[in-house]
């Protein structure tokens, strides 16, 4: 599960960079078109293409024999996709085949990264509990009879001396921090004005969800621009939204409050919080927007809608295509696309009888008993109300379960009724292996008769610990019996 996990975070994050360079270079034109919210909100799509691992397939049905269509009915096609699907859920075998250790090395990267970002989320939220413990204890209660002006939910107002900068914190009970500093009544307003667009706009819990889209995709570089690139949008958007009403008069007394803020002392960025003040470069920025502010016409808001909508969309489809290529089981892809040869259905195998002497080509052929036990239920026609289209052989789970023939393993895997579970063809002739607690063989294997092919066991729908086992010649069911004697 981990392993898919970062499997989806490795091609979301990859789409996400693809459409954040998208961004970047259409803000040299959209700068000046489109409205400041839009080059704010618009990160938001790149973080929710960044942690929204959509699947779509196009791929083809193989072709099956005529024979093999001619003896499935519709339940039994509805029940092979059932299978398929669960067998990609299934949990993995006991056994590890040879040739997979660049797997177990993929599950080990796969853990690391699902730790480092555990630990980094963990690591953000204490800091931010601590951040709040101090500043309860540093600050104390005041009254704000403007508040009242901007909102009429219940906002805590502090005061606090250890604060440079006002801001707003809390996602259920939302704080307003005051620096403890004497202010004018315009000052207030115009804290007031931004701290309160910011509430309005729940600025707080975007901030939340860029943290952890950040701590998801540690790894990628791209994931801290795109964040920074959010923090600073984020004031310039609001600073718009602030004066977008203003005079020219108003809006020098709001930039000379920010720079009576900025003068009080430096303020750190805290996470999970907005800030009203920013450093030198981000505030010279700011002032720019607001000296140079313009109103965007209704067309041009329509075009950034269809714009935002047309990334968003694209970028989905695209993740959707390329999940469903990569996003595979190693069982799945073996089964649905890797041809078996002509060499892999006459295997060429040495078989030996009990006392270790070679038998001849013919005998080799000859089918053996799948494992030792009681037959406890046989085989009934396709007639029935209820066939059983195989026999039922009680014996103590673990108890070893050999091939009956000599062939190539096509599919070994999950599935929610027969559990695990090992097919094995040999020309016209299938044998299938069915509730198996343990799978020692992977598909594409040439197993001999008589070789260890796993262990019985009760997975899947069982009522107890037993073998299922079938055989199909030509497609069609046959008594297991009959084939074995």
């Amino acid at each position: 599960m981990t392993e898919y996990l970062f499997k989806a975070v490795l091609i979301t994050s990859a789409l996400g960079t693809l459409l954040a360079l998208t961004v970047s270079a259409l803000k040299p034109i959209t700068r000046s078109r489109f409205s400041s919210a839009w080059h704010y909100y618009v990160w938001l799509i790149v973080l929710v293409v960044m942690v929204m691992p959509v699947r779509l397939s196009f791929e083809e049905k193989p072709p099956q024999s005529i024979a093999r269509e001619t003896v499935t009915d519709v339940t039994q096609e509805t029940q092979q996709i059932a299978t398929d699907s669960m067998a990609e859920m299934a949990p993995s075998f006991k056994y590890v085949p040879e040739g997979r250790e660049e797997i177990i090395s993929f599950d080990i990267v796969s853990k690391i990264w699902l730790f480092v970002t555990v630990l980094l989320f963990s690591s953000k939220v204490l800091g931010y509990a601590v951040f709040c413990a101090k500043v309860r204890k540093s600050s104390h209660l005041s009254s704000l009879p403007q508040l009242s002006l901007f909102t009429d939910k219940s906002i805590e107002v502090r005061k606090s001396g250890e604060i440079a900068s006002p801001f707003i914190m809390g996602l259920f009970k939302p704080i307003l921090l005051l620096p403890d500093i004497e202010m004018t009544k315009e000052q207030i307003i115009n804290i007031l004005s931004h701290e309160m667009t910011h509430f309005k706009r729940r600025d707080v819990l975007y901030k939340w969800f860029a943290l952890t889209v950040k701590c998801i995709h540690w790894f990628n570089p791209f994931v801290y621009f795109i964040t920074s690139q959010i923090n600073i949008e984020c004031e310039i958007s609001c600073d718009m939204k602030v004066v977008e009403n203003m005079t020219r008069e108003e809006e020098i007394g709001y930039v000379n409050t920010v720079l009576s803020l900025v003068s009080v002392g430096n303020s750190r960025f805290v996470a999970f919080t907005s800030n009203m003040t920013s450093n030198r470069k981000v505030l010279k920025r700011r002032f720019e927007m607001i000296k140079n502010k313009f109103k965007v016409s209704k067309k041009t808001a329509v075009i950034s809608i269809v714009l935002s909508v047309l990334l968003l969309s694209t970028t989905v489809f695209a993740s959707g295509i390329v999940n469903g290529k990569l996003l595979e089981t190693p069982e799945k892809e073996t089964k649905d696309s890797t041809p078996i040869s002509e060499e892999q259905q006459i295997p060429d195998v040495e078989v030996k009888d009990e006392e270790g002497t070679p038998l001849e080509s013919e005998e080799a052929f000859i089918p053996v008993y799948p494992c030792d036990g009681e037959l406890s239920r046989g085989f009934s026609s396709g007639d029935n109300d209820r066939p059983h289209v195989g026999i039922d052989i009680i014996a103590p789970k673990g108890t070893e379960v050999v091939s009956a023939i000599s062939g190539t393993v096509v599919f070994a895997g999950y599935d929610t009724e027969k559990g695990y579970y090992v097919t094995v063809e040999s020309g016209d002739i299938e044998i299938t292996n069915a509730h198996l607690d343990s799978v020692c063989v992977s598909t594409g294997d040439v197993v001999s008769c008589g070789q260890v092919i796993g262990t019985v066991g009760t997975t899947g729908i069982s009522t107890g610990p037993h073998l299922h086992f079938e055989v199909t010649k030509e497609g069609e069911y046959i008594d297991p019996e009959e084939f074995l004697n």
